[in-house]
């Protein structure tokens, strides 16, 4: 057992510090353990341990160095809100939310403390107060992105459509925001001169299949249209009215006479309301794929899991062995268009004998169209399927958390973006086994569309 030396302690704790800006991540973890372990109260020490290890993938480390030093310094502010965000990125909000309401019971000018409590708050559907700790934030600063960001989300969320579009711009602030891919000048809607218009993608492959709706306004107003979308999307967004090319990151970029985002045409237009946007499906597979499926049976495709870098996957995804209720329903043929690494669920489950997994054969957005095409029904986590499932007009069935997240807007069980979409939403919570039950009960019944 190591004895007491606080100077030793000291050592420990720069050396550390020198090893971290170095990048030396693993062995600064190393110093400051030893650091700890020869003064169990040094503070710095145990906070950058705990920092450390949960930027180096150790949560169960990390929660625990959290906890050894809120014990002992239970006013530390930014201890406080370290923890509360590592527990969000776990889905724990009931965890998280009483830890911000600590530090800004502390430190009520923590403009980071209002916004993230603000998240937790619309994880929980408490849209209000998540509103009203924004405008709080906003107060304090006027200029915090992430106050106006999440903002925006939550406007978007609650319909107030025109408030939330220009809200929305400060989207193009975040340090996330790609810079647009060419210098062309930016282009807005009283720019009768500009002949051919790049729309480039500022966000997922989800968003770009959802505002690509808006290219067709864009051309009817006489201009050239092309999008900029990651290269996976480049063969399937050809198909879309309005659109006269499509190109990725590794194209060339064309000659064109302006560019703009593509998630602000609905603000540049000034077509606010979303169900204005919709003239029917507006995406097109461009190869057929023939599934194994059985006469009589409905062919269904299925997707547990989304984006693994996705800040909110813990709390979109379904683990698959959750839906085994569905797969004991009689006469479905299930096709897997899981993607990544968690298509290997199938197997790893014992599943292959009921899902036919088509992973193998999909490898595109395109080739995932021309599955779905083949489908009856897609029923889907949060991810970019639903939208390319909702924008070919085909049936889908998202399951959604209780996090109200606009793009799943909706009265009810309907999607206002998509008319052949179904809602089946989280009543609290972590409570898939809810939302499953009403699956289970609607495939039984074969209601599929959505009842407007």
């Amino acid at each position: 057992m190591n004895q007491a030396d606080p100077a030793l302690a000291q050592h420990l704790y720069a050396q550390g510090l020198a090893l971290q800006q170095r990048g030396q991540l693993a062995e600064a973890i190393s110093a400051w353990k030893s650091a700890v372990a020869r003064d169990s109260h040094h503070a710095d020490a145990r906070y950058n341990l705990a920092v450390a290890l949960g930027a180096s993938g150790n949560a169960a480390g990390a929660e625990s160095s959290y906890l050894e030093l809120l014990s002992q310094h239970p006013d530390h502010v930014q201890a406080l809100y370290n923890f509360a965000n590592l527990k969000m990125r776990q889905g724990e909000v009931a965890t998280a939310e009483p830890l911000y309401r600590r530090l800004l019971a502390l430190a009520p000018g923590f403009t980071n403390g209002w916004v993230n409590l603000a998240m937790a708050r619309s994880a929980s559907g408490d849209l209000p107060e998540a509103e009203s700790c924004l405008r709080r934030a906003l107060e304090l600063e006027p200029s915090n992105v992430g106050a106006h960001w999440n903002l925006a989300n939550l406007l978007l969320a609650s319909w107030r459509w025109s408030e939330a579009w220009a809200e929305y711009e400060w989207r193009l602030r975040r340090p996330q925001c790609p810079p647009p891919p060419t210098s062309a000048p930016d282009w807005m809607p009283d720019d009768t001169q500009a002949r051919r218009i790049l729309l480039w993608n500022d966000q997922g492959m989800g968003d770009a299949l959802q505002f690509a709706r808006y290219a067709r306004f864009v051309s009817a107003c006489g201009h050239e249209v092309w999008l900029f979308a990651q290269d996976a999307l480049r063969t399937l967004l050809r198909s879309v009215p309005g659109v006269s090319g499509v190109v990725g990151p590794s194209d060339p970029t064309p000659q064109v006479d302006a560019q703009a985002p593509l998630l602000s045409m609905p603000y540049r237009l000034q077509l606010s309301d979303p169900g204005a946007s919709w003239a029917g499906a507006y995406v097109t597979p461009q190869r057929e794929m023939a599934l194994p499926r059985r006469p009589g049976h409905l062919a269904v495709g299925l997707v547990w899991a989304s984006n693994p870098a996705h800040p909110n996957r813990v709390l979109r995804d379904v683990p698959l062995k959750q839906l085994q209720p569905l797969l004991d329903i009689p006469d479905i043929d299930w096709f897997a268009l899981q993607v990544g690494s968690a298509a290997g669920d199938v197997a790893a489950h014992g599943f292959s004998s009921c899902i036919h997994d088509l992973s193998p054969q999909i490898h595109n957005f395109g080739d995932t169209a021309a599955a779905v095409e083949a489908l009856d029904l897609v029923i889907t986590v949060d991810t970019s399927v639903p939208h390319l499932v909702g924008a070919m007009g085909k049936p889908c069935w998202a399951m959604i958390s209780t996090a109200r997240e606009w793009r799943w807007s909706g009265r009810e069980a309907m999607s206002i973006w998509y008319p052949s979409m179904r809602l089946f939403r989280q009543s609290s919570a972590g409570d898939w086994g809810g939302v499953l039950a009403k699956i289970e009960a609607e495939l039984r019944a074969g209601n599929l569309m959505p009842t407007r």
